[in-house]
């Protein structure tokens, strides 16, 4: 399939879609500051369909906020912990100093649906604040 590459990052694709993705205040506020630049998700059904250059629009839970936002690259893994090894963990939203824990996911994502799908940082660049 096109935009895959054996490292496990995507760099390039041909269609664009938008997707709306809801995030909570601290992860909103920090892709809205730019000190976040990649989302972290499971690499489940919703997310396989994603792709280098389709759109997301960042949704603030319970505010009538949105950041909008274009997929520069997708960062694929086996685990969290995998992936953060890869990635910057600040640029995936840990403070710089801070304990870097990939177990903190799974409050978020079961360890059985981590392990059965995988993981994604969905890396970004802001268009609109």
């Amino acid at each position: 399939m096109e935009g895959f590459t054996t490292g496990g990052c995507i760099t390039s694709c041909k269609f664009m879609n938008t997707v709306l993705m809801r995030l909570n205040t601290e992860p909103y506020d920090q892709i809205l500051s730019g000190a976040k630049t990649i989302e972290l998700r499971l690499y489940d059904e919703k997310r396989r369909e994603l792709a280098v250059g389709d759109m997301l629009i960042f949704e603030k839970r319970d505010h009538d906020e949105q950041i909008a936002a274009q997929i520069i690259a997708l960062h694929r893994a086996s685990s969290f912990y995998e992936l953060l090894q890869v990635v910057d963990p600040i640029a995936c939203g840990w403070k710089v100093g801070e304990s870097v824990d990939p177990a903190i996911m799974e409050k978020y994502y079961s360890p059985l649906d981590i392990t059965k799908y995988g993981v994604l940082g969905i890396e970004v660049q802001v268009l609109s604040r």
